[in-house]
């Protein structure tokens, strides 16, 4: 696309490669009920961050609610949500995070989101000591999920 007006010129970008879809999806990172709206009648999906299971079943509901309302169907958007947990090799006892502690807590934790409509799960790992350790546990982790 180019654009030639009275005042400016812009070429025709040179970006690549170009993407593979003809669409890139694009994602609110929303938490309020004017950004779950608005993720709802505007975006491809919502990216909310996980403060406890059940405020992320809110947003998702909520999501889905306000996207029938504008006439959307909800599986045609994604969700996408944001975990800034401590991903750890030891289990995590006392006020453990919602999607945070060992793989196995971690795995409990999805098995429960099994059918809330999580498309993905963002992991920011906030106990994160070196790389090795965080590629270790993450691969620990999706081995217990995928079986």
């Amino acid at each position: 696309m180019s654009y030639q007006g009275r005042f400016y010129r812009i070429a025709p970008p040179e970006v690549g490669p170009k993407p593979v879809q003809s669409h890139i999806p694009v994602l609110l990172g929303s938490m309020t009920p004017a950004g779950v709206a608005r993720a709802a009648r505007t975006a491809d999906g919502i990216n909310p961050i996980v403060l406890s299971e059940e405020v992320l079943r809110g947003l998702i509901s909520a999501f889905h609610d306000a996207a029938r309302e504008q006439g959307r169907d909800p599986s045609d958007l994604t969700v996408v949500a944001r975990a800034n947990v401590p991903v750890t090799v030891d289990p995590i006892g006392e006020g453990r995070p919602f999607l945070g502690g060992s793989p196995r807590q971690i795995a409990d934790d999805l098995a429960r989101l099994d059918g809330a409509g999580v498309d993905q799960v963002l992991f920011s790992n906030a106990a994160a000591k070196d790389i090795n350790e965080e590629v270790s546990v993450l691969e620990e982790l999706q081995r217990i999920v995928t079986g």
